[in-house]
């Protein structure tokens, strides 16, 4: 994870979850759709260094991201070639983009969500967190995710039972 802000992005606020997140941070862009997020990452200027793209939402009741009116669910013919295209257009790699989060509650739990972050990762060639406990407004600061909360996230390889035992949360 790096010390530039990530790219933080997430679909409408509909909800008072998703606005206080927004109010706290203003940088996140809220977009309608996976071609609208597309469409953003291309009109960014680079970081000057490594950063990360978040995508934030709700989770499903399989732990999967909510995100601009679509489920991240890999396994989804049309999800699984947005983010083939997203990484094949090299739009990330302009970007400096090190790394993708996403940023629901528990996207690291269960085995749904554990071959979803898997399989992202090998579809974007990069690493992909997923968090695992529930993720509230206070989490955040005017820049994103506060840093203060790193260990709430899991890598996509890691094992999602002893992050969130490192990070002094029982799983439900």
């Amino acid at each position: 994870m790096s010390a530039i802000p990530p790219i933080s992005v997430m679909g409408p606020a509909e909800d008072p979850v998703l606005r206080g997140i927004v109010e706290r941070c203003p940088r996140i862009v809220q977009v309608a759709s996976l071609d609208a997020l597309a469409l953003h990452l291309e009109r960014r200027v680079a970081a000057e260094g490594p950063t990360t793209l978040d995508l934030n939402g709700h989770s499903t009741p399989h732990n999967l991201l909510r995100f601009a009116g679509v489920v991240v669910d890999l396994f989804q013919p049309e999800v699984a070639a947005f983010f083939s295209g997203l990484s094949e257009s090299g739009v990330l790699d302009r970007l400096h983009v090190s790394g993708v989060r996403l940023l629901g509650c528990h996207t690291a739990l269960g085995p749904v969500a554990q071959r979803t972050l898997r399989r992202l990762s090998r579809t974007l060639r990069r690493p992909v967190w997923g968090t695992v406990t529930g993720l509230l407004k206070s989490h955040y600061d005017a820049e994103g995710l506060n840093p203060a909360f790193r260990r709430l996230l899991v890598e996509a390889a890691g094992s999602p039972v002893q992050a969130a035992s490192a990070a002094g949360i029982r799983m439900r």
